[in-house]
């Protein structure tokens, strides 16, 4: 009697299953045990490509080509070099079309006998071919106010190359022109491109609806909370009633943006009503209110920070006031500033600044409040000026010597900054001039006039700003009374950080029988950084600066600069370099001057 027969199956399964795991056991011996594959080697090769003898348009086929661009990742047979060869011919071909050569041809050849294996590719350009006409259509259309019609409009004209971009660019700026002439709803219906390659031309006809001929309605505000709708109105650049001009919309949205109170900004048109088309602008506001803090700390002035606090928006249009308090072992310092943007007209600026401060130097020991009101204008983009009465009353310890003092003043400068960055610029220039005449009110009833010329330059040497070398000067000139006549405190001095790094904070210039600065009436200062940026996180900045101070108004010749060098560290961070710089002072003065200083703060030096 033969078993059961779910136990002859349980045996059948399991027989099988043990054959089946003793396959798979040899299977896997057998892959471990065959030898691993080497990799095929990759077939370098070398590419040249020549017949074009205009350099502009060799380095573009260069930089268009892939056999190029990829020679450091080669193909690993020669059937992949061939493949990689005619995408190349193709792309090159394609690429001289759309510069106007429209009977381009490009051949190429594979040496595979040369090591490593020579490419070499032979462009023929043939002829440019030239724009004949550039024609504009606007069929069934009554009213022709605001329709450009001949190509000077789109600045074109005929003779000139006819390259492939040329239609979408003129396209796109027919479109745009449009709408800076009452048409924003225009659109192209059709585009007809023939080239002539009996004549070696292109002519372009483009059929455009231009749309209805638009008005600027009411503007309304959107999603306002704090910012007032009439301040708002006052910068919108246009009057309603007038024809719609992009330009326009376009500068309002840059005024809304600058105004640095909203995080979204949306401008658009509503159907028009009775041909005045109502604007539409969404605001998001954004918060008004900042704190903000820094620390630093220098050999000369010991370690020193600030707090501040603003406010973008206090009284609902767009004012401006910021409390500060900063201190260091030299100076402690409040002041408060109220600005008052687009004041009485745009581009104008109220200020009104109060400052309350202490200082005790080598030079002098000075208690000071100061009050300026002013204005500040911007023109011609990058330009400010600003002019205004100021008031001063200070008591001066001038080396033992107490006096009070009541200044009036009238400072007016002007200012030009190209920069691409307030902390840490790489290219453009600044630069400052500024004039205070002076007059004493109190007993010693001095008049003078301060004058001071500054500026610095920056310009980047190699890609992603790797080297940028700057530069900077400040010339300064007191006339109109002897340096003992004109108080301490508005004397010139220089020396420390931000004038001549390496010295002490105002130590350059005359000394008096104590060694401690006396101050002049003309200065000079000099400074020169070479940045390299090592990695994304760090760099080093070896630099030079020279300065001095002179008892005279105008600079001696006669008397040499003096001079420090010096390297920093910078650390780079999302709100600015953090800079580590030691100097070290050339014309040390035995007594005077310490061997090296040293300086940490947020920013470049300049």
């Amino acid at each position: 009697m033969g078993p059961p027969e779910n136990e002859e199956n349980g045996t059948v399964l399991l027989l099988r299953s043990a054959v089946l795991l003793g396959g798979m056991m040899l299977t896997l011996g057998l892959l471990s045990a065959s030898p691993v594959r080497a990799q095929p080697a990759s077939l370098e090769y070398t590419v040249s490509i020549s017949g074009v003898p205009e350099e502009g348009l060799a380095d573009l086929l260069k930089e268009t080509s892939q056999l190029v661009s990829l020679r450091d990742k080669p193909p690993s047979t020669l059937a992949g070099l061939r493949r990689r060869v005619d995408d190349d011919v193709a792309r090159l071909t394609e690429t001289l079309r759309s510069q106007g050569f429209y009977k381009a041809s490009v051949k190429a050849r594979i040496d595979p006998a040369k090591t490593p294996v020579a490419v070499e590719v032979k462009a023929d350009p043939g002829v440019l071919y030239l724009l004949a006409e550039f024609r504009i259509h606007y069929p069934d259309v009554e009213d022709r106010t605001g329709l450009l019609t001949d190509m000077e409009a789109l600045d074109l004209h005929a003779g000139m190359p006819a390259e492939g971009t040329l239609v979408v660019t003129a396209q796109g700026l027919l479109i745009r022109r449009l709408a800076e002439h009452g048409r924003p709803r225009a659109k192209v219906l059709d585009r007809k491109v023939v080239v002539d390659h009996s004549d070696t031309t292109m002519s372009v006809d483009l059929t455009v609806d231009p749309g209805p001929l638009v008005r600027f309605g009411p503007a309304e505000f959107r999603g306002l909370k704090t910012v007032k709708a009439d301040y708002l109105r006052r910068l919108v650049p246009w009057k309603e009633g007038a024809i719609y001009d992009q330009k326009q919309v376009d500068a309002f949205t840059d005024r809304l943006w600058g105004t640095d109170l909203f995080r979204t900004v949306s401008v658009a048109l509503t159907e028009d009503d009775d041909g005045a088309a109502p604007v539409i602008i969404d605001l998001t506001e954004r918060e008004h209110r900042t704190i903000s803090a820094g620390i630093g700390y220098s050999s000369d002035r010991g370690l020193g920070g600030d707090v501040s606090w603003e406010h973008r928006n206090l009284f609902g249009r767009q004012e401006n006031l910021s409390v500060a308090l900063a201190y260091d072992q030299v100076e402690q310092s409040l002041s408060g500033n109220f600005r008052k943007p687009n004041f009485r007209r745009l581009d104008q600026t109220g200020l009104l600044k109060g400052t309350a401060s202490r200082e005790d130097t080598d030079a002098y020991k000075e208690r000071k409040t100061e009050v300026f009101l002013g204005l500040e204008r911007k023109f011609a983009e990058v330009w400010t000026a600003r002019a205004g009465p100021s008031l001063e009353y200070a008591l001066i310890d001038d080396v033992g010597d107490y006096e009070n003092f009541l200044i009036a003043g009238f400072p007016v400068s002007v200012s030009r900054d190209t920069t691409d960055d307030r902390l840490d610029p790489t290219k453009g220039t600044r630069l400052s001039a500024a004039v205070t005449p002076a007059q004493g009110m109190l007993a010693r009833g001095v008049t003078f006039l301060t004058s001071e010329l500054s500026g610095s330059a920056y310009y980047s040497v190699l890609p992603e700003d790797g080297l940028v070398l700057a530069g900077r000067f400040r010339v300064a000139s007191l006339t109109g009374a002897s340096t003992r006549e004109i108080p301490a405190s508005k004397r010139l001095y220089a020396g420390g950080g931000g004038s001549v790094r390496g010295y002490e904070y105002q130590s350059l210039g005359p000394l008096d029988d104590d060694g401690d600065p006396v101050g002049g009436r003309s200065a000079v200062e000099l400074g020169f950084e070479t940045r390299f940026r090592l990695s994304d996180s760090f760099g080093i900045v070896p630099f030079l600066e020279g300065g001095n101070v002179f008892d005279d108004e105008v600079p001696d010749p006669g008397n040499e600069l003096q001079w420090a060098t010096g390297l920093g560290v910078r650390y780079f961070t999302p709100v600015g370099p953090l800079r580590l710089d030691v100097a070290f002072p050339i014309d040390r003065r035995a007594g005077v001057d310490d061997r090296f200083e040293f300086y940490v703060s947020l920013g470049q030096a300049f």
